[in-house]
């Protein structure tokens, strides 16, 4: 295990940027507030119906059934949300479905001819359906997988992709609060989105082509453009995360996420969480973390860097009834030279 660890490590320093290689980026995006607050770094500890998102295997340690819905206002404009509900089956396991959407607005059509407008609009809409299976196999670890729908669609033009995700969490003694409860470090690992590629086709595509001016009269023969086949943004993440404060009402989280996507260089999401729990009354938690961290040598120097940068978030979860309870959580983030991005997220467990 150690040898894997120090090669992935070492992958991190000299690693190559691959960015723009693969389809579907909407599926890279970060959701629900609270995680997104600690940086990313949720892999080994996430339990709520965010899970279908970041390691569906969390839906195995989730103990009510719970609804979740979460709005971004994403850069340029574009609005993203994200919905998911899960029921915990007895000893069966624990059923998801998830709705991610991006919704990219009305934008002008413009051409050669008219650059400043045809006073056409034309909108963008990228969505996946997932559904969910998890299951918790002893009291210490857990396995879930989705399975997902993926569309991209562009005015009349359109692709669409299957994929699975894959993950598993690990509770041990090491650190624990006392041995044989499970509530030490927590190890976590996740597979997202792999699956089939994608290809754009529809008759946006098709276009009239003349090969000879002099010669014939091919005015009116179509033509159609032949589009590549691109790969989805396959993502692998390992984790591990501590709760090292454990107090009679309050607890500090600490969690470390190491990512390797097949589209940009390998990083590291570094989070916190405190939060301060008055039974049967409110409770509230605060988030910091720092999202995308890589090193790169520069000179003699190795440096560390990030596209992204800090992000904070706070919330609260209000009891409604004996088995309702309430959650609200608001993060800010940043997102490098595109300023910063305000999360809203909203939670119902039942």
């Amino acid at each position: 295990m150690i040898k894997y660890i120090t090669i992935f490590f070492i992958s991190i320093i000299f690693s190559v940027d691959k960015n723009g290689t693969s389809a579907a980026s909407f599926l890279e995006i970060d959701i629900g507030g609270e995680i997104t607050s600690m940086g990313g770094a949720g892999v080994s500890h996430v339990n709520d119906a965010s899970s279908s998102y970041w390691n569906p295997a969390g839906l195995a340690f989730s103990k009510t059934g719970q609804l979740f819905f979460m709005n971004q206002s994403w850069i340029a404009g574009i609005d993203h949300s994200y919905t998911s509900i899960s029921f915990p089956l007895n000893r069966i396991g624990t059923l998801g479905l998830s709705l991610n959407l991006v919704n990219y607005g009305e934008i002008e059509v413009t051409n050669l001819d008219f650059q400043d407008g045809t006073g056409e609009y034309y909108s963008a809409l990228d969505y996946s359906v997932s559904f969910s299976f998890a299951k918790k196999f002893v009291n210490w670890f857990g396995f879930g997988s989705s399975v997902k729908l993926i569309n991209s669609k562009i005015w009349h033009s359109s692709a669409s992709a299957f994929a699975i995700d894959l993950g598993a969490q690990i509770y041990t003694d090491f650190l624990s609060s006392s041995k044989g409860n499970h509530d030490g470090v927590k190890i976590g690992m996740s597979i997202s989105n792999y699956g089939t590629r994608m290809k754009y086709d529809g008759i946006d595509l098709i276009q009239p082509i003349d090969p000879s001016e002099d010669y014939g009269n091919y005015a009116d023969v179509k033509g159609k453009y032949e589009t590549s086949y691109w790969e989805l943004p396959l993502i692998f993440r390992i984790g591990v995360s501590n709760d090292f404060l454990k107090l009679k009402y309050s607890s500090l989280i600490v969690a470390v996420d190491a990512i390797h996507p097949n589209n940009d260089r390998e990083r590291i999401n570094v989070g916190l969480k405190y939060s301060y729990n008055y039974p049967r009354l409110v409770s509230f938690h605060v988030g910091v973390g720092f999202k995308g961290m890589h090193t790169q040598i520069r000179g003699n120097k190795i440096q560390f860097s990030s596209p992204f940068g800090p992000s904070l978030g706070i919330g609260m979860s209000i009891p409604i009834q004996n088995k309702l309870k309430l959650k609200f959580d608001y993060t800010v983030r940043s997102v490098g030279v595109f300023g910063f991005s305000k999360l809203v997220t909203i939670g119902l467990n039942f």
